[in-house]
C-alpha cells in the first residue's frame, strides 16, 4: 500500500510474479517507509516495486527498476494490465517543456521525450564520463555554441541541469541535426550520440 492505496487498485498490478535480485519490494518498504507512506510487504519485484514508487512520485526511481529489472514486462505489447507498466517505463517527464521546445525547432516530441529517457534515464543533474550535462545530456562547448546561436546568451555548464533550458537546447541542436540529415530520426541520433 502507498498512500493509503492498494498498488492493484492504482496500477492494476496484483504484487506477484517475479522477484526483483536486489530486494524489490524491500528496496521500495526502504525508501518510502520513512514517508510513512508504505506498508512493509516481502512480496513484490520490480513490477510492484515500479508500480510503488511511480505512486509516491518518485518516477525517476520507478523508471530505472522497470528499465533495469522489469525487462520481462516490457517484452509484451502495451495491453491490459501492462500498460501501467509501460507508462512507468515510458513516463512523459517534463512533458510540458519538451512540447514547448520541440514545436519550433520541428522535433517530434515523442522523439525528443525518448532521446532523453534514453541519454539520462530522466535526471536533470546527470552528468556522463565524458562530461555530457543534464536530460538530454550536452556537450558544454555544444551548448554553448547552440545557445549563442538561440540568443540566450552566456551558458554555463551548471545552467544545463535547469530542465528547462536543456530541453530548450537539445531540441534545437536535434532539430538542427534532422534538418542536416534529411529528417530521417535515426540518422539525426547516430550524429546527436556521436557528438556531431
Amino acid at each position: 500500500r502507498v498512500g493509503g492505496h492498494a498498488v492493484q487498485d492504482e496500477a492494476g498490478l496484483d504484487g506477484g510474479g517475479d522477484r526483483a535480485g536486489v530486494g524489490g519490494a524491500h528496496f521500495v518498504d526502504a525508501r518510502l517507509a520513512g514517508q510513512g507512506r508504505v506498508e512493509h510487504r516481502r512480496d513484490g519485484g520490480p513490477k510492484a516495486a515500479g508500480a510503488s514508487l511511480d505512486l509516491a512520485g518518485d518516477h525517476r526511481s520507478a523508471h530505472g527498476i522497470l528499465k533495469s529489472q522489469g525487462r520481462a514486462v516490457l517484452r509484451s505489447p502495451p495491453e491490459g494490465e501492462a500498460v501501467g507498466l509501460w507508462r512507468i517505463a515510458y513516463p512523459p517527464a517534463f512533458r510540458d517543456e519538451v512540447e514547448r521546445w520541440s514545436a519550433p525547432v520541428r522535433v517530434p516530441p515523442d522523439l525528443l521525450q525518448a532521446l532523453m529517457r534514453e541519454e539520462s534515464a530522466l535526471d536533470p543533474a546527470v552528468i556522463s564520463q565524458a562530461g555530457a550535462i543534464g536530460l538530454t545530456q550536452l556537450m558544454p562547448s555544444t551548448a554553448k555554441s547552440v545557445a549563442k546561436r538561440l540568443g540566450m546568451g552566456p551558458i554555463s555548464p551548471s545552467s544545463l541541469t535547469d530542465p528547462a533550458t536543456n530541453i530548450r537546447i537539445g531540441a534545437a541542436y536535434l532539430g538542427e541535426l534532422l534538418a542536416r540529415y534529411g529528417r530521417q530520426p535515426a540518422l539525426a541520433l547516430a550524429a546527436y550520440n556521436a557528438g556531431s
